[in-house]
């Protein structure tokens, strides 16, 4: 693990559940351009930056209406400095809510913008 940041961090983080080249479980990378390296887990990642930034332990878990968008909230207590995750169903490695690039990338989700999401997150959560 890296050593924790000075001062609390704000966190959002998407990730295709059936993403090949960083495994949602963590592991050896199957698929890419850089095949062999090892990632720690999605869950391993948040856990870091919910205990990094004193964010509530156990995430609110809410899916959306279709079911294949779980966004996970860990509040921050006072800091600004929540920690989401938003877990894509079924979506490989793609920016959800985009076209898909020329470049080697998995179809994306439509059913959320990260670019959306991220604006208002980071509008709503000042780096003091």
């Amino acid at each position: 693990m890296p050593a924790a940041p000075a001062s609390p961090v704000a966190v959002m983080v998407f990730h295709g559940s059936e993403d090949k080249h960083v495994l949602y479980g963590g592991g050896e990378t199957v698929a890419g351009f850089v095949r062999g390296r090892i990632d720690m887990s999605v869950a391993e990642s948040v856990q870091f930056w919910v205990n990094a930034n004193g964010a509530t332990p156990t995430g609110v878990i809410e899916p959306n209406a279709a079911g294949d968008v779980i966004k996970e909230t860990h509040a921050a207590q006072g800091n600004y400095a929540d920690v989401i995750l938003y877990t894509i169903v079924g979506q490989g490695h793609a920016w959800p809510g985009v076209k898909k690039p020329r470049f080697v990338a998995d179809d994306p989700s439509f059913s959320i913008s990260a670019t959306d999401e991220l604006w208002a997150f980071f509008a709503a959560h000042p780096k003091p």
